[in-house]
């Protein structure tokens, strides 16, 4: 499963209006007792995009090297 944390210390009522208002369609979160907010899945084109915006951040990071590059890149996607 993806897990990926995207806030912490939020209210109850924080992150109730926050589902209400849908501002950001094609994920789903977990609120945990102590706050802590995650994304715990993503729709498939959202998982697409990531992965592609991932992959072009690491290669600015390698210096666009492509040929045994200092961190490998795989477009496997989040799971």
């Amino acid at each position: 499963m993806f897990t990926c944390k995207i806030g912490s210390k939020i209210t109850l009522k924080e992150y109730n209006n926050f589902l209400i208002r849908k501002e950001s369609s094609g994920y789903k979160y977990q609120r945990k007792s102590n706050g802590d907010v995650y994304v715990i899945d993503m729709s498939d084109p959202e998982i697409s995009h990531v992965t592609y915006l991932l992959q072009r951040y690491f290669e600015l990071a390698n210096g666009g090297v492509f040929s045994n590059p200092p961190i490998e890149i795989h477009g496997d996607g989040c799971t």
